[in-house]
């Protein structure tokens, strides 16, 4: 790898119902986002089981509600991984 086998200690996925996720995004999608739903939803797949095999680098933390929300979310995941890596 480029990174010489550096790796991130915490690695925050964002999680959100694929269709959700596009109805955020409106009309003007690029050529990812223009994808069939099926895409997506093994995207979304993909990177949930991603973390299974890491839980001590991935958080998983949900992506819907308001930004403010998501913020909030990421905000109590960085501190929890802080808080055990002190303790």
């Amino acid at each position: 790898w480029a990174t010489g086998g550096l790796v991130p200690d915490l690695t925050i996925v964002l999680d959100i119902d694929a269709s959700l996720g596009l109805a955020r995004v409106g009309t003007n999608l690029d050529r990812l986002e223009s994808e069939p739903q099926e895409y997506h939803d093994k995207v979304r797949t993909a990177f949930v089981e991603l973390t299974l095999h890491d839980p001590q680098r991935y958080r998983v933390v949900s992506a819907s509600g308001s930004i403010d929300d998501v913020a909030h979310r990421i905000q109590i995941a960085v501190d929890e991984f802080i808080a055990g890596r002190s303790a």
